[in-house]
């Protein structure tokens, strides 16, 4: 396998992991938003529940920075 071979089947694979992390994000965005209207009426604390969301956010901005 050659140098271009190899970084062109890196970059592949880190795009395929943004893509999944991506949809992931995005079905935790709609999950949360569902969560947090139940989690408030049962008085669990929004704070907690967004500073996961903005966690997982962030490794999807940080795969695609290396991606």
């Amino acid at each position: 396998m050659t140098a271009a071979e190899f970084d062109t089947e890196i970059h592949a694979i880190a795009d395929r992991y943004v893509a999944e992390a991506n949809a992931l994000a995005k079905n935790l965005m709609r999950w949360t938003q569902e969560l947090t209207a139940k989690a408030l009426s049962e008085g669990v604390d929004a704070i907690d529940i967004a500073r996961s969301v903005d966690a997982a956010m962030t490794k999807v901005d940080e795969a695609k920075l290396l991606g």
